[in-house]
């Protein structure tokens, strides 16, 4: 019997990451292979403090809370599989609380010929591009710290609404390949994984799919995670004049791409809703291909106003940069159900349709 360990990052109940995960989860499953999944947010676990208490003799960290417990899980994994969203370019900070608190133990386990295992990162990230830049970063430096060879990992774009990975299924389709591929390795068996490159102008590293890497002299990369060194090209680097994410026009360039997907997207929340549904009751996902609607930018049918705490609440949820993109994408929605006041109750079931 072959254990498979599934960590999920994120607190979304029914977000991409758990539709994505549980996805896998049943791909997976089977007679010769057992299955767990573990909700890390779930989990009791406290940032490390640097007090070298872990250097005992047991390489133990001497913090109490639920670390032991999800240790001795990695510990008998033959597979680990990781699920997480894309928080300010790269992935939740309780992933590296835990590499932080048994790094420790993990170098030693690699020391001393530990087990080997399969690894596969499967990230989600509302924004695209430079946006999401750091995210393979984390995963790739987990799996090979709990002495993985990393096998898939892949950050799926544009995927910021609540359960909106399902109106993508060719990205489903594709976690479900690599669910049967760790199937086929965990049974010695010949495994073939899909790409785990979602742009192909990157370099990423052969060995661990990390794409940062540190540059000697114009020509030598070496991998920020694995060290692996590689060379390319000839010609040295040279800058390229373009806005910078921590400026005024890279900031609000952020804001501007992430309130367009939002008003975009509010059109899906319907769709989403019967997918979602769909997949609850019958454990299977709709693979007919979602083309939104072409009137994304036509004016509401019917005048919509605002009610005063709605208005109120409306301010106190949404982030400033968001505002006027959410506004109009609820009063859309609004006008389409015939709702010609939006009050607090109102927004709220709109914020809750959202997803946060």
């Amino acid at each position: 019997m072959k254990n498979l360990l599934i960590l999920n990052f994120s607190i979304r109940r029914h977000g991409n990451c758990w539709i994505a995960s549980d996805v896998f989860s049943r791909k997976a499953a089977g007679e010769d292979i057992r299955v767990e999944t573990v909700s890390v947010p779930g989990l009791k676990l406290k940032n490390c403090t640097g007090c070298f208490g872990c250097n005992n003799s047991e390489l133990k960290c001497v913090t109490q809370d639920d670390l032991e417990g999800l240790k001795e899980k990695l510990l008998a994994a033959d597979a680990i599989a990781l699920f997480s969203p894309c928080f300010i370019f790269s992935a939740p900070a309780s992933m590296k609380a835990i590499m932080e608190r048994l790094a420790a133990w993990a170098l030693y386990e690699i020391e001393t010929g530990g087990k080997r295992r399969v690894g596969v990162s499967i990230s989600m990230a509302g924004a695209a591009g430079e946006w999401h830049s750091m995210q393979r970063s984390f995963p790739a430096l987990f799996l090979k710290l709990m002495n993985c060879d990393v096998a898939f990992l892949k950050t799926y774009e544009n995927m910021g609404l609540k359960g909106e990975i399902l109106l993508n299924p060719l990205a489903l389709k594709e976690i479900e390949q690599v669910s049967e591929s760790v199937r086929a390795s965990l049974s010695s068996q010949k495994a073939v994984f899909p790409s785990g490159s979602e742009d192909g102008r990157l370099m990423y590293c052969p060995d661990c799919g990390n794409d940062a890497f540190r540059v000697y002299d114009h020509k030598t990369f070496v991998c920020a995670v694995c060290g692996k060194t590689l060379q390319q090209g000839a010609f040295g680097i040279h800058e390229i004049k373009s806005p910078e994410k921590m400026s005024p026009v890279g900031a609000k360039e952020h804001s501007e791409m992430i309130g367009g997907k939002i008003e975009a997207g509010y059109g899906g929340i319907d769709e989403i809703a019967r997918r979602l549904e769909a997949y609850l009751s019958t454990g299977a996902f709709d693979s007919t291909e979602y083309h939104p609607g072409t009137d994304t930018e036509a004016p509401a049918t019917a005048a919509v106003e605002w009610a005063a705490d709605g208005l109120e609440e409306f301010k106190q949820a949404v982030p400033k940069g968001f505002q006027p993109f959410v506004k109009k994408a609820i009063e859309r929605k609004a006008s389409e159900r015939g709702i010609a006041l939006i009050t607090k109750e109102v927004f709220l079931e709109f914020k809750k349709a959202f997803g946060n």
